[in-house]
């Protein structure tokens, strides 16, 4: 038999691991709907709790409900087949215990009646039969064989003990299946408590082990982890400390900055009082700012604290105090979450994001020119003056980096010195519990640029959601960016004449084809027919979207296709338009008309666009391509030197742009902000369309009907594919789909 005297583990607080209530009904756990069950997070609560909570917030989700803890909201999974939902989760066996102890002592606490005959008061408690008994039934535990053995306590003096607390004999876990076994055994291939039937018949053949010896083994390797936790939440300590620390330090920054500010403003004239309280406020803003920031990182840090804190504990009751069943019945949980806690924390950026210096600049001498030229605060970030580059592409592959470029500028466009501090935020929406994906942050060599490098890498396939931040307000230019993450794809292994799935869309030749990564829908422009297909993964027409005229949102043979903000933009060929629909297919507006003008266009074919709001216009007939707003507004122009047909965005923001004859022209920004081109390559015949992975591969179809995959920074070929036309485009999971060029069908390679 067990025995259980329950003495929590403190930490100079006085919250303690072991709670012997429902944190949600606050009733004891005793009956069998008060029955503790542990989540992965190592939170407990009641089963009936537990059941009504996952009946509200579960989600089913391939054949398993996800529901997050109450109390710390980590998400768990249990299987949804089960009738009782808590099936798939651990009784905790020292929780419940130790409510039970509890109870027992809240009862010693006054007078308790003899729980074996009637009308007596209790003196003693038997800690085998784990009742309260008088002195005629104490005599009678005395004079029976079967009972003389077991531990019976006198009440009086051990309630005049300091801290006294009962004792109770656990006798061993009986098994569900065979009723009067008790279960000795440890199943090391399934991870559960069996008895010696178990053994000769659901677990014939399996490796088996006493659980004493197991659940000492087990205790060992969790002792080996308890240094790094301990060091983990020392390190958190310190960063908490720091962070507290420049908080009072930008505190006094701030102050001494506004002590700056007023010596200088009193010397003005009254037409400066105005300017004084626009330096006022903007400090205040910053000041705020860096405060949200360094709030935010130490709440981040106490969370994570708390988390490893509690871990801490849990671990530490599993090791000491757990019984070998108690502690094998929990302990694969256990693990899982050190497990988990240790990879987090392994990831989790402890430098702060953020300093105590904020300068001022007060220009005197300028005012003479310019009022509203006084003052303003150098190497504070501007939001509206940073960018982040890397964003041309919304695709990842697993495992293997993806680098963005932050560049940092203060309102006078003047880029910062020193560390370029920025916050970020990563998720992955498809599945909140996949692993963190690795993260570094990469200090620009030149020091006084404003550039940092973030460079990810994703563990997982899924949809990724990227914001960039300052003092907590995210930039424009991110708005989140979605990344799609898939495995690697090895186009060697494409085949040429077998396409792993044909579209039959019975409809003549695509010119262009886009792809929206958040539904999978196929937008598919119908040149000869005046619309844009709508298709789905099979090729099912879902819907067809304008029609043959020129008036309001009719399309006029459409040629390119790009989705772009929830919005649906398609080149009105014979028009010279770009037409915007909401993707329910309802008309929102148009831009542009026949001409050679900023926001002019003569015959446009290719479109695609960026993260950062451009969109990137083949200007067929005025040799050029076209770079404007989402609205239609124009940004810049690049000259080409032959007619483009297609155009698409790389992963670093640079221009790749088919033309009609037999190349494909690379532009990339100049120090000056223009473009220059600094590529040329051949494709083997007139390019028609053009598509760029995250790795930099090309997908050009050409005129004579095929399509070829190059590699990056050359004009190598990887494979050839016949029978191919003009559209060409990618989904979230890498696979190509280009029109046939004799058939109404898609391939998709």
């Amino acid at each position: 038999m067990a025995s259980n005297e329950i003495k929590p583990r403190q930490r100079n607080r006085a919250r303690t691991v072991i709670d012997p209530l429902c944190t949600i009904c606050h009733k004891v756990y005793s009956e069998p709907l008060q029955m503790p069950f542990l989540l992965s997070c190592l939170h407990s609560f009641c089963k009936k709790c537990l059941l009504k909570h996952i009946d509200k917030e579960a989600k089913t989700v391939e054949g398993n409900k996800h529901f997050n803890c109450p109390t710390c909201g980590q998400r768990t999974v249990v299987p949804s087949n089960d009738e009782d939902a808590s099936a798939g989760l651990p009784v905790n066996l020292r929780l419940s215990h130790f409510a039970e102890v509890t109870s027992y002592n809240k009862k010693m606490e006054s007078k308790v009646p003899c729980e074996n005959c009637p009308n007596k008061g209790a003196s003693y408690f038997c800690e085998n039969c784990c009742m309260f008994i008088c002195d005629a039934c104490n005599t009678d535990h005395q004079r029976w064989r079967e009972l003389r053995t077991h531990e019976v306590i006198e009440l009086e003096p051990l309630k005049k003990k300091e801290g006294h607390s009962l004792k109770i004999k656990h006798p061993p876990q009986k098994c569900r299946d065979h009723r009067n076994e008790e279960m000795r055994f440890y199943c090391l291939d399934d991870q559960v408590l069996v008895c010696r039937d178990c053994l000769m018949t659901t677990h014939d053949g399996h490796k088996r082990e006493y659980i004493e010896k197991v659940a000492k083994s087990e205790q060992e390797d969790l002792k080996k982890v308890m240094p790094d936790i301990t060091s983990a939440i020392g390190q958190l300590d310190e960063a908490i400390a720091a962070g507290k620390k420049m908080e009072k330090k930008m505190k006094a920054s701030s102050k001494e900055a506004l002590t700056r500010i007023d010596g200088v403003c009193e010397d003005l004239v009254k037409a400066v009082r105005v300017r004084q309280e626009i330096l006022h406020e903007r400090c205040k803003g910053i000041d705020s700012g860096k405060e949200d920031v360094m709030r935010s990182q130490i709440h981040e840090f106490e969370k994570l604290k708390n988390v490893l804190m509690f871990l801490d504990e849990t671990t530490n009751d599993a090791i000491n105090n757990h019984t070998p069943e108690e502690f094998l019945t929990v302990k694969k949980v256990v693990k899982a979450q050190v497990t988990r806690v240790q990879d987090n924390f392994s990831r989790f950026l402890l430098d702060l994001q953020e300093n105590e210096i904020m300068n001022t600049s007060l220009e005197v001498d300028s005012i003479i020119g310019s009022i509203e030229s006084l003052g303003y605060f150098p190497g504070v970030p501007h939001l509206e003056c940073c960018t982040i580059e890397g964003l041309g592409v919304q695709e990842a592959l697993v495992g293997k980096e993806r680098v963005f470029k932050v560049i940092l500028r203060d309102e006078k466009n003047k880029p910062l010195e020193g560390n370029v501090l920025f916050q970020y935020e990563l998720v992955n929406k498809d599945d909140a519990d996949a692993p963190l994906p690795k993260v570094s942050i990469t200090q620009s060599e030149k020091q006084n640029d404003g550039c940092a490098t973030l460079s990810i890498t994703v563990l997982n396939s899924g949809e990724y959601q990227l914001k960039v931040k300052i003092r907590n307000a995210p930039l424009v230019t991110t708005n989140p960016f979605c990344m799609w993450a898939h495995p690697p794809r090895d186009y060697n292994e494409v085949n040429p004449d077998a396409p792993i799935a044909t579209l039959p869309v019975q409809k003549p030749v695509s010119r262009g084809i886009a792809i929206d990564y958040s539904t999978g829908l196929l937008y598919v422009s119908d040149y000869d027919n005046h619309t844009v297909m709508v298709l789905q993964a099979d090729g099912k027409v879902y819907k067809q979207i304008g029609s043959n005229d020129n008036a309001g949102g009719n399309l006029s043979n459409p040629w390119g296709v790009v989705v772009a903000n929830d919005t649906l933009y398609a080149v009105s060929y014979n028009s010279h338009k770009v037409k915007m629909y909401a993707l329910s297919g309802d008309f929102i507006g148009e831009f542009g008309e026949n001409g050679s003008g900023p926001e002019q266009f003569s015959n446009p074919r290719g479109i695609a666009c960026d993260n950062e709001g451009h969109l990137f216009i083949a200007d067929y007939s005025n040799t050029r391509i076209l770079i404007l707003t989402m609205e239609g507004k124009a940004v810049s122009s690049i000259n080409c030197r032959a007619r483009p047909v297609d155009v698409a965005v790389s992963v670093n923001g640079s221009i790749h742009t088919a033309l009609d004859y037999s190349n494909v022209s690379v532009y990339t920004r100049s120090d000056s902000g223009g473009w220059k081109e600094t590529l040329q390559y051949s494709v083997g015949a007139n390019a028609t369309g053009i598509s760029i992975d995250s790795e930099g591969y090309k997908m050009v179809t050409l005129n004579n009907n095929t399509m070829r995959i190059i590699v990056p920074d050359s004009n190598n070929v990887v494979k050839t594919c016949p029978n191919v036309s003009y559209g060409v485009a990618r989904d979230s999971q890498g696979f190509i789909y280009v029109s046939h060029v004799n058939k109404g069908e898609i391939l998709k390679y």
